[in-house]
């Protein structure tokens, strides 16, 4: 925090990069993939002067060698740019809101075109109108295109809520068949690709694309380790000047139970909090600022919490969590209990421990996370 009056939040920008130059560079790798704010961020940190939109390609070749942090920042793009280059689409967009194959292979086509742009690589284009007749063979062919504009680089095409895209299949708007079969050949025959597919669903949630993707390396990505959240949250960026009291500490933990993006949301909220305050008590978070900050974070969380509530679990889940929401905190309902109340929802049970909602506590079921039983009160 610099401003003794405003102090930036430092929960919504990047965290401070791993000093190990390895795990530093698989950290931009993430940035670059998934939180492009993230790497905006860090560009800004090293130095205000360099254009937040530059990707590592671009910044290696306007050869700005300014500061350490950015002989670092180079170091680490030789590690990343020689083994991938990421291609991020969002199939919550375009690519699955399509009407027809065509439709959903020019939008695919077209946000990884635009995608690569940004790392500084520049792709083939693919009219729309050539996909009419033949849709998946003329796509292949552009994909043999594509691996010649890569030359020796490998591409790691991120495709992001794949869940999306089954709901589309489910309505019948693109052939099973056509479209997984067509992922699966990607994967399994073009080496120059490598597929990321990132969900809040599992795979085996989704049996037609459990068949088609055998060979596939599932990767759980769960809660921090307790020193790694005391870190989000005692030390978010260098030089970070707010101080919590021990209880503070404990109790953000307790609320969000290590998980990232709540541990996040919530000492964001709490910053929010202490720049209102009297600057004679700003710099220091109370067990206090921690409970006042908890309405906020479940409103300004509320896409987080209601993707929970309407995509994750069903009616049934739906009911069980409030049921035991209703509890109170720390509560353990027995399983008898919740069975008397919902008597065939051996599945539902299930769902919700695979989904980390809840957990399996002696001979009854309690919340996992504290913040989202809040939610659910």
């Amino acid at each position: 925090m610099t401003s003794p009056q405003l102090p930036p939040n430092a929960y919504t920008n990047a965290p401070q990069q791993h000093p190990n130059l390895i795990l530093g560079s698989l950290q931009l790798l993430f940035w670059l993939v998934f939180r492009p704010s993230a790497w905006r961020n860090h560009l800004e940190r090293i130095d205000p002067a360099l254009d937040s939109d530059s990707s590592l390609i671009i910044l290696l070749r306007q050869g700005r060698w300014r500061n350490l942090s950015l002989w670092r920042l180079f170091i680490q793009a030789y590690f990343i740019l020689p083994i991938l280059i990421p291609i991020f689409v969002d199939l919550q967009g375009a690519p699955s809101s399509a009407s027809d194959h065509a439709g959903f292979l020019y939008n695919l086509a077209r946000e990884m075109e635009k995608s690569a742009k940004k790392q500084g690589v520049t792709l083939p284009s693919l009219a729309r109108e050539v996909l009419k007749s033949d849709p998946f063979t003329y796509f292949s062919e552009w994909l043999d295109k594509v691996e010649q504009a890569l030359e020796q680089n490998t591409a790691l095409l991120a495709l992001d809520e794949f869940e999306v895209l089954d709901n589309a299949l489910v309505k019948g708007r693109f052939d099973e068949q056509d479209v997984l079969g067509m992922l699966r050949h990607l994967i399994q025959h073009r080496p120059r690709f490598k597929v990321l597919l990132a969900g809040s669903h599992t795979i085996e949630e989704y049996q037609r694309w459990a068949s088609y993707l055998i060979n596939v390396q599932v990767v759980h990505i769960s809660y921090l380790k307790e020193a790694e959240a005391r870190q989000l949250i005692e030390r978010p960026v260098k030089d970070f000047t707010l101080r919590y009291e021990p209880n503070a500490v404990e109790r953000v933990l307790q609320l969000t139970r290590c998980h990232p993006f709540l541990v996040q949301l919530l000492c964001a909220e709490i910053i929010v909090l202490k720049n209102e305050q009297d600057p004679s008590i700003r710099r220091l978070a109370t067990l206090a600022d921690v409970e006042a900050a908890i309405p906020e974070a479940l409103q300004s969380g509320g896409f987080f919490f209601a993707d929970i509530q309407n995509n994750q679990v069903d009616a049934t889940g739906q009911a069980i969590l409030r049921s035991i929401a209703a509890q109170g905190e720390g509560a353990i309902v027995s399983r008898q209990t919740l069975l008397q109340q919902f008597p065939d929802a051996d599945i539902t049970f299930k769902l919700l421990l695979q989904r980390e909602l809840i957990e399996e506590v002696d001979d009854g079921y309690g919340f996992q996370v504290e913040l989202i039983r809040r939610w659910f009160v």
